[in-house]
């Protein structure tokens, strides 16, 4: 009885072992194995490949890879590549896996029109990617684009940290964005080295840099909580500085220039488009809520022109206002006392 137990489990383990090197020594079992996991994660899309050679034991490599009518995670879409190229190891615990992609095309609904990537590595809980190009994203309005240079993610993501990218450019109908570095988690992001230009509220000819930014889930203007070092600089004017926070959906930023040509930035405040003016020794305060903001603080009105009215003479002038964004512009009303 003994002898046929042995001679049982000898039997299974080497029935599993040929199983095993048949998955993973060959280029039919690799292909099998690749195809069945894709199935199970993402709810049996079409897939399909030109050509297939090697194994994963040795590295599998799949060319013309497309994979249609995914649903990952209650994302739907589809994705190829041209070529895919796979290496698994067995070990006692698990099975490290490498896998690179190059050429890789993705569409996602509800997220983002297309992508393209140029290259994609992921091993040891870290997917790197290179030459990424991105055509509409649905939270943004309007034709956009994005790109980057590279991202790093480390799995499993964290609140902060798990995610850097390198040399992002975003373009938008509101404005463009350009940030040399972001790192990022799944509540916190910090955003380095920004500089905007094009902005709607701001006209074609300012650009802005900001030092840093820091924002929070879920990664919008109203959640940024942070800005650092901020610089606006226009033709004819001093650079306008700025910095605060943004703690609890309360405002609280500080902004200051020696003199500024103001019809740049008035040409997006309703109602005084149309207005020409410079100030100097502008010190304004913005607090409030990103819906309904107060703005407060003083300057000195160098020139004030609108129609056939002028206004020199150096007059001092405190300020009492409310900004609301509607329909595209900002909606300023208050009191501007001499």
């Amino acid at each position: 009885m003994k002898k046929i137990f042995i001679l049982l489990v000898m039997t299974v383990l080497t029935s599993a072992s040929a199983a095993v090197c048949a998955v993973m020594m060959t280029t039919h079992g690799s292909v099998w194995a690749v195809t069945a996991v894709l199935n199970s994660r993402m709810n049996r899309p079409e897939i399909t490949y030109d050509s297939a050679s090697g194994s994963l034991s040795s590295g599998l490599v799949m060319k013309g890879l497309k994979i249609n009518g995914f649903d990952f995670h209650s994302y739907q879409g589809a994705a190829s590549a041209d070529q895919l190229m796979m290496t698994a190891k067995l070990s006692l615990r698990n099975i490290p896996v490498r896998i690179e992609a190059e050429g890789v095309s993705l569409a996602v609904e509800g997220v983002f029109e297309a992508a393209k990537i140029r290259h994609i590595k992921f091993q040891d809980s870290r997917l790197d990617l290179e030459q990424i190009k991105v055509h509409n994203f649905s939270r943004i309005k309007g034709d956009n684009t994005a790109a980057v240079d590279e991202l790093h993610i480390r799995l499993p993501l964290q609140e902060s940290a798990s995610i850097t990218a390198e040399k992002t450019a975003l373009e938008t109908p509101f404005g463009d964005i350009q940030v040399e570095k972001i790192t990022a988690g799944s509540a916190r992001a910090e955003l380095e080295e920004i500089e905007i230009s094009r902005s709607m509220y701001l006209g074609s000819e300012p650009t802005a840099q900001i030092q840093k930014v820091k924002v929070s889930e879920p990664f919008d203007w109203k959640h940024i909580t942070s800005v650092e070092n901020g610089r606006l600089r226009m033709i004819e004017s001093d650079t306008i500085l700025f910095y605060g926070t943004n703690q609890n959906g309360q405002l609280n930023f500080n902004f200051y220039s020696k003199s500024v040509e103001l019809e740049p930035l008035l040409s997006s405040v309703r109602p005084l488009t149309g207005v020409t003016a410079a100030v100097g020794d502008a010190d304004i305060n913005l607090t409030g809520t990103a819906d309904d903001a107060e703005v407060t603080g003083n300057f000195i009105i160098q020139y004030l022109a609108y129609r056939r009215f002028y206004l020199a003479g150096d007059p001092s002038v405190q300020l009492n206002l409310r900004l609301k964004p509607i329909e595209g512009k900002l909606d300023l009303t208050g009191q501007a006392e001499l």
